[in-house]
């Protein structure tokens, strides 16, 4: 039988070069986080002698001018080594590519400059991605970004890549062609097709595709070669047809001026030639290399999404009230009386939804109910506007320590009962910044007013308070109002160090005050207290509301505190600001008398504010002497939010919870506390021959002492009900030594939850670390343990189940939310 062909004319590329294959191996063994590869050993499920590398780099790394991957594709599975000369690569996805105005490479002013024509614009199906390839044998390899097939045991109907590899075979057997022959050709042309599998019967997205529309829609034949090359629209179309694919839409434009305008006319309407699409894909050239860049439309698709998530939250038992909507609030509200009766009453609706069938079908009938399109709701939305919220206001002081912000928070609290006072050095336990919000939340949600008391010297703690606030809140029916008390107003434009005058006179007011603050001894400790006051001048961040997050306030109250009756003078501008802007916030009140002033003022002045040190406190603090077991980054989650976390992923991808998570839950073994390791005593102690784990740990206890010099180290609470754990959160018995001291080390990342796993003894969450704030971990695999089956297990065997990948081992993306958990602060343990 003759070989398969194609109608067109097939590229030569250059052979790859065995250096690329090095440098992943290198990137795979480094241990630095920035750009390092994640490697993974695949066998086919349809041969499992056959063993593919799949290689894969954090989402945080693509797109960085600071960092160079050895490759940067998504989706790269090489066979072979580069030790034995014979790797090679198996299936090359695209290099990463962005959305319109998403990095510096794709603002239009830039495509102008530096793109050329024609422009191949592809509508953008609503599916997976599979990847398709061969091997010389005719061994067909169909994968997704991550996997190249199912485990033995599990269900082969649920995974991607099984269903694209079915899909493959039903499209050459229309054409009559064979698997193998087909296989072989793809090995021949050196290429990875590329397609979209849709199918409704698997796996509803946003867009329906049902009948003879299901199936893969090819959109890339890409040349299995380093630097990313793909052969053009038209000889892909051909190449669809010739073997049973579903063709991809597209349309050529010959100038960026034309594209632009055709792209922004199909975003008024969500749709092209009166079809509902999700956004395009342009291709075009730079430098005669191969670009892509994608227009992605936001909505209605980012409101159907929020209508599937809010369905499954009901359906999970939560009230239509607690359930959060987080934009198009009003017709959400609608949708959800429409749907709930039908999911109330029809046990097989809910059943097919959570397996995420019947997802498209109802939101149709509910479109249908108000005889709508899901543009046109959007488009009535901005003509109308938002719906009328709620608000709540949120004084928010900024200042240096002495500034008199608490002593002005107490008096308005003498005028005006019903506000709530929060205080920072308060807190002894927890993650403080998160802490801090829930308690303002929470008392918001039955009064209108609350003072956050926080220095908020800086702009990264302003910005937590914006980001927080929706959080904790409940963005739905509230609209806070941010009012920024601004205490130093008479600081320099430029820099970041406060005014000498308003730091001269905040020291002599901490000296006179003596021990009377709640962590700083300044009469015990005059030399510390100026210390402490030196690194808030240095750290001091002005209020500059022309960027972000300053900006984010709704109004700013400028006050003095130079003046010899300073706080007496910002208590009477503070309210007759308010009763200007924001007159409800006074309750309906007229303005106070002189005397009621002075009155409130002579109460607070009596104020004593409470310790938030422990009793020894007048023992001399010797934290900065302590040695670490490990540093790591603390993540704030209870054991109860991450149980519900767990349970959620396993609910929205209807998938029955492995035997490991029904134990851990029934016997408490699910974490109290959690975190990832960054470097343990075991690898950078004096005892361990790891030179690298030495330094880092080494970097890492002298910042624990540079900070615990100026703040004392807070005890770890734990509630009474619960038992003692110890370092990795697991119940211990007790014991009469004192309870071991968490150090936070002013240092911060975000964590990205990539993965969930389990053995039969473990489960563990693979994650990223944000490198902002040069955050290095010496673990190949961070993670954060969720628990073991037994206090037998330690819980290090996570960590060694992860780099060991073995077929004990199921590992799963995480694809739900939250995917990110902002902000967690770098601990000594």
């Amino acid at each position: 039988m003759p070989e398969l062909t194609v109608p067109f004319e097939l590229y030569d590329p250059a052979p790859v070069s065995p250096e690329f294959f090095v440098k992943l191996e290198q990137s795979a063994a480094s241990l630095v986080k920035k750009g390092r590869a994640n490697r993974a050993v695949n066998a086919l499920w349809t041969n499992p002698e056959i063993k593919l590398n799949r290689w894969k780099f954090s989402e945080w790394d693509y797109g960085k001018p600071a960092i160079k991957l050895p490759s940067n594709a998504r989706g790269l599975f090489t066979i072979g080594s580069s030790e034995n000369g014979d790797a090679r690569i198996v299936v090359r996805g695209y290099d990463k590519f962005f959305n319109i105005g998403e990095v510096p490479t794709t603002r239009w002013e830039w495509i102008e400059a530096n793109t050329s024509g024609p422009y191949e614009v592809t509508s953008k199906e609503n599916g997976c991605i599979v990847f398709i390839a061969g091997l010389e044998d005719g061994t067909l390899v169909v994968t997704s970004k991550q996997s190249t097939g199912p485990i033995e045991g599990k269900d082969n109907e649920r995974n991607h890549s099984w269903v694209g590899q079915k899909w493959v075979e039903r499209h050459l057997a229309s054409k009559n062609i064979s698997v193998a022959d087909f296989a072989r050709l793809l090995y021949r042309m050196n290429v990875t097709a590329v397609g979209e599998l849709c199918d409704d019967d698997f796996e509803e997205h946003v867009l329906p595709y049902t009948g003879e529309n299901a199936g893969i829609y090819l959109h890339g034949l890409n040349v299995n070669t380093e630097t990313f090359t793909t052969y053009p629209f038209s000889s892909i179309e051909k190449f669809a047809q010739t073997f049973g694919f579903h063709t991809t839409k597209y349309i050529v434009k010959d100038t960026v001026q034309e594209l632009r305008k055709f792209l922004e006319e199909c975003a008024d309407t969500g749709s092209w030639n009166n079809t509902e699409v999700e956004g395009f894909v342009i291709r075009s050239k730079v430098q005669g290399t191969d670009f892509f860049f994608k227009y992605k439309f936001e909505e209605p698709y980012l409101m159907y999404r929020q209508w599937r998530e809010v369905t499954k939250a009901f359906i999970s038992g939560k009230s239509k009230a607690e359930i959060k909507i987080n934009k198009h609030v009003e017709i959400t509200k609608r949708y959800l009386d429409f749907v709930a009766p039908l999911l109330t009453t029809d046990v097989n609706l809910r059943e097919q939804y959570v397996e995420n069938h019947g997802i498209i079908a109802l939101r149709e009938s509910f479109l249908k109910s108000i005889n709508l399109t899901g543009a046109q709701i959007v488009k009535s939305e901005l003509a109308t506007g938002p719906i009328e919220k709620e608000k709540k206001y949120v004084l928010v002081p900024i200042s240096t320590v002495g500034c008199g912000k608490t002593t002005v928070a107490n008096a308005l609290l003498r005028m005006y009962p019903d506000w709530g006072h929060f205080q920072n050095d308060d807190l002894t336990s927890g993650h403080k910044p998160t802490m801090l919000v829930k308690h303002c939340t929470d008392f918001l949600k039955f009064s209108n007013v609350v003072i956050l008391d926080r220095n908020n010297h800086q702009f990264r703690e302003r910005a937590q308070i914006f980001t927080d606030f929706p959080k904790q809140g409940n963005p739905n029916f509230v609209d806070y109002i941010f009012i920024a008390l601004n205490f130093n107003p008479y600081t320099r434009s430029k820099g970041t160090t406060a005014d000498e005058k308003t730091f001269n006179l905040t020291r002599e007011r901490i000296l006179s005050r003596g021990d009377n603050h709640q962590t700083i001894d300044a009469g015990s400790d005059a030399k510390k207290a100026v210390g402490i006051l030196s690194g808030f001048k240095t750290r001091f961040q002005p209020l500059d509301v022309s960027r972000a997050p300053d900006s984010e306030f709704d109004l700013v109250i400028n006050l003095d505190s130079t003046r010899p009756d300073s706080s007496r003078y910002n208590l009477e501008a503070i309210i007759k600001s308010l009763s200007e802007h924001y007159p409800e916030v006074l309750e309906g009140r007229v303005l106070p008398t002189k005397e009621e002033l002075d009155s409130a003022f002579e109460f607070a002045l009596s104020y004593q504010p409470k310790r938030a040190i422990t009793p020894n406190a007048n023992k001399k603090q010797t934290a900065k002497k302590r040695k670490f077991s490990y540093f790591g980054v603390q993540v704030g989650l209870t054991q109860e939010t991450m149980t519900e976390l767990i349970d959620s992923y396993f609910d929205n991808n209807a998938i029955d919870p492995p035997e490991i998570w029904t134990t851990m839950k029934k016997t408490n073994r699910v974490q109290n506390t959690f975190h990832v390791t960054l470097v343990h005593i075991k690898q950078g102690g004096s005892k361990s021959d790891d030179k690298e784990g030495q330094k880092l740990f080494q970097r890492y206890q002298e910042l624990a002492s540079t900070v615990a010099a100026n703040q004392p180290a807070q005890p770890e609470t734990k509630k009474k009900s619960k038992p003692e754990v110890d370092a990795d959160g697991f119940t211990k018995a007790a014991t009469s030594k004192p309870k071991t001291t968490i150090l936070g080390l002013d240092k911060y990342s975000d964590v990205v939850i990539e993965y969930i796993a389990w053995t039969n003894d473990l489960m563990v969450l693979q994650v990223a670390l944000d490198n902002t704030e040069q955050i290095a971990s010496l673990n190949q695999f961070p993670h954060i343990t969720v628990g073991t089956r037994s206090a037998q297990i330690a819980a290090v065997n996570a960590g060694l189940a992860l780099a060991a990948n073995g077929p004990e081992l199921t590992k799963r993306e995480w694809n739900i939310e939250p995917k990110v958990l902002k902000r967690q602060q770098v601990c000594g343990f």
